[in-house]
């Protein structure tokens, strides 16, 4: 969106209003320029192709790294892994029941979510979309109350909660190590 965009602070990067598609092609330096002509050449069908020189791009992928495209904001900041065709209808589930903004990396594949602040972060919304369409959620930023009452990673179905069981015994017989830090019991 572009209220993300225009939270990198990257001059020329927000247009209006309007999202901003950014596409990172690393390789060898015959490779690059080759593919970034195709790609503008292709992509100058649907609106203005930019490239972007090297500092411009570390910064800007420094920034996507850092998650400062989410500002400071005080809602809850979540990871969602799904498959990459599923990303735009997540987002979409989620936004008809809270207000959300995303990012989507990965072809879509991996959404990085904030939701706006509430008692369970989302957590019922996001996890309900997931079960319909499959993935992972974890709460990466939330106020610290919020943290200590909802599952920061997605709950495991029965026989992989099993399987985890048995592994963290196996590894720490004693429960001696982050006892209950992923998940209740273990």
């Amino acid at each position: 969106p572009a209220s993300c965009a225009q939270a990198l602070k990257v001059p020329g990067l927000v247009r209006k209003g309007q999202p901003v598609t950014l596409i990172r092609l690393e390789n060898f330096e015959e490779f690059v320029k080759y593919r970034t002509g195709r790609l503008s050449e292709i992509l100058s069908a649907f609106g203005r192709v930019d490239v972007m020189d090297d500092a411009a791009s570390r910064d800007i992928w420094d920034g996507i790294r850092r998650l400062a495209f989410f500002g400071d904001g005080e809602g809850a900041i979540w990871r969602i892994s799904v498959a990459p065709d599923k990303g735009a209808s997540f987002v979409a589930a989620v936004s008809a029941h809270l207000e959300c903004r995303a990012v989507l990396d990965w072809s879509g594949g991996l959404i990085w979510l904030e939701v706006a602040p509430s008692r369970d972060a989302g957590a019922t919304e996001i996890r309900r979309a997931l079960a319909d369409i499959g993935g992972h959620a974890t709460l990466i930023r939330a106020e610290p109350a919020v943290r200590a009452s909802v599952d920061v990673f997605q709950p495991l179905d029965p026989a992989l909660a099993a399987l985890t069981r048995k592994i963290k015994q196996a590894f720490d017989p004693e429960g001696i190590l982050n006892p209950g830090r992923m998940y209740p019991g273990v």
